[in-house]
């Protein structure tokens, strides 16, 4: 999971049921921590793949797709389908422009 999230440590919370009452909020934070680690990892919002064809045909300005089929791929072209490249596009409110590949 650690691989996944982009931490270089892994998340653990250690767990021993016989830690002094003493040491329960540093036990308790550790667990946050984890519980915190692991469900910002989870909920990160991923676009899926689409065909250019697919994209809405009135987007609104300001929409991302993640497209399939790009022809071009280089930052700030406009995008077009049928092509072999896949790109983050950005809809500037005239044309799907590359933001990222």
């Amino acid at each position: 999971m650690a691989a996944h999230s982009g931490s270089t440590s892994p998340v653990i919370a250690s767990v021993q049921p016989d830690q002094p009452v003493g040491a329960w909020p540093t036990w308790l934070r550790e667990i946050a921590a984890a519980i915190n680690a692991t469900a910002g990892w989870a909920n990160r919002p991923v676009l899926p793949g689409v065909a250019f064809a697919m994209l809405p045909s009135v987007p609104q300005p300001g929409s991302l797709a993640y497209v399939t089929d790009s022809t071009v791929a280089a930052w700030g072209a406009v995008v077009a389908g049928g092509g072999a490249n896949t790109v983050l596009a950005w809809y500037n409110g005239t044309a799907w422009k590359v933001v990222g590949v």
